[in-house]
This record gives C-alpha cells, sequence and structure tokens, in this order.
C-alpha cells in the first residue's frame, strides 16, 4: 500500500462531422460499467511505494520493485495533474466528443485513423511482462486517487489500464515529430510548406492554432547511480 505521508482542416472537419453522430452514439455505448472502489483499493494495497516530496514540491519515489515506484509515479502526478492525465486519457480512447462535443471529434477521428487501438490490442501482451508490470502499476497509482477524490473523476473514465498507458504513446508520440503538420498539409491538398500547427492545449486539442507554441512535456530524470550504463 502506498506510504505517503512521510512526506485547409476543412476537407477533415467536414469528415468528421459525418461521423460525429456514430462516434458520440458509440462512446455511450462503450462505456464501461461502474467499477468498484473496493476492487482498486485492493489492488493498490499490493504495491509498496514511499513518496517524499521535498521543499519545491518535487516527488521522490521508492519501492522495492519498479512497479512499486511506477505505482507511486501514477498517484503523485494524478495529485499534481489529474485533470490532463483524464483529458488524455478519453482523448486517446477516440471518447473526447463525448465528453467535449463536436470541437473534439477531429481528436476522436484521428485516433481511428491512427489505427491506435488496433495497435495496443495486437501489440500489447507481446511487451516484455517487465514492462507491462510497469505500465498497470502507473496505471493502478492513478486509480487510486480517483477513488480517493472521486469528485474529480468523470463519469466512464475509470478503470484506467496499462493499455490506456501505453495508447497514450502510440498517439502522442508521432505529434512531437510534426505529424500535425503533416496532416493539414493533406487535408489542405499539400505536402509541405508553411502552416499552423494543431493545438498542443488539452482544452483545444488537436485544433488549429493561431499561434505557434514550443512543444514541451513532461520529464523524468535518472541519477548515474541507478542507471544500468552509469550515464
Amino acid at each position: 500500500m502506498l506510504r505517503y505521508l512521510k512526506v485547409g482542416l476543412a476537407a477533415l472537419a467536414g469528415l468528421v462531422a459525418l461521423t460525429l453522430a456514430v462516434i458520440l452514439v458509440r462512446g455511450a455505448m462503450d462505456a464501461p460499467a461502474a467499477v468498484d472502489p473496493a476492487l482498486i483499493l485492493a489492488k493498490a494495497a499490493s504495491y509498496d511505494a514511499e513518496i517524499k516530496r521535498d521543499e519545491y514540491g518535487i516527488p521522490h519515489i521508492s519501492g522495492p520493485r519498479d512497479a512499486d515506484v511506477a505505482f507511486g509515479l501514477g498517484f503523485a502526478h494524478s495529485e499534481d495533474d489529474f485533470s490532463t492525465i483524464q483529458n488524455v486519457a478519453i482523448a486517446t480512447r477516440g471518447k473526447l466528443a463525448a465528453y467535449q462535443g463536436k470541437k473534439a471529434a477531429i481528436t476522436d477521428y484521428l485516433v481511428r485513423l491512427m489505427g491506435v487501438w488496433d495497435a495496443v490490442n495486437a501489440n500489447y501482451d507481446k511487451l516484455p511482462a517487465d514492462v507491462r508490470k510497469v505500465l498497470e502499476g502507473y496505471a493502478e497509482g492513478v486509480n487510486f486517487y480517483a477513488v480517493k477524490h472521486p469528485d474529480e473523476v468523470e463519469p466512464g473514465f475509470l478503470p484506467f489500464t496499462g493499455k490506456d498507458v501505453a495508447a497514450g504513446f502510440v498517439f502522442k508520440t508521432p505529434f512531437f515529430y510534426g505529424l500535425d503538420k503533416t496532416l493539414i498539409g493533406v487535408f489542405e491538398g499539400r505536402i509541405g510548406g508553411k502552416s499552423k500547427e494543431l493545438s498542443k492545449q488539452e482544452k483545444d486539442a488537436f485544433l488549429p492554432g493561431a499561434a505557434t507554441l514550443p512543444i514541451g512535456s513532461n520529464g523524468v530524470a535518472v541519477a548515474p547511480s541507478r542507471s544500468d550504463d552509469g550515464v
């Protein structure tokens, strides 16, 4: 158990409009059944993580196994920004329009266009067992936070799973390498050239942005003494 208190998109928009009703209906039909909080708490009891925050609020997480540390990271990350974790998971499931309306249908369309869940479902079980344990440990840390703060949880979000974590990487990573520009070029009838980027802000995820902003994300540091190669 967690020991914590120790310290042209017009073409795309037109196509999306045709499929929006289907997406919204499918999202409602696919909503998972209610999750028993006791089940999540029971799973959390199998992890042993310690979180200590320093004077800057930075969490320092330790545990006997990598999966335990991943569990602690999921919980600490949720403390700091649960809303974004939840929104990204919903978007990655291709169900953002069911929560935010037709403006988010572009994101749902892209999830299907990229075959995110086809890839995850076909390959998740092929990942090394220790990798899957880390993904699932992180997910259980998020779930543990969620059951402790039910007022922050959107209907249908739980349970968050290791597959959700993997799918987030499958979906988001290509956009850090310019896929948004390529997609805009395709739907504007050209490839290359200067074009507006798609917004990285979660509230307007993947809608055209007026300003080009630097792309960034969370960073994780590993001390040389903790790495295999000492770097």
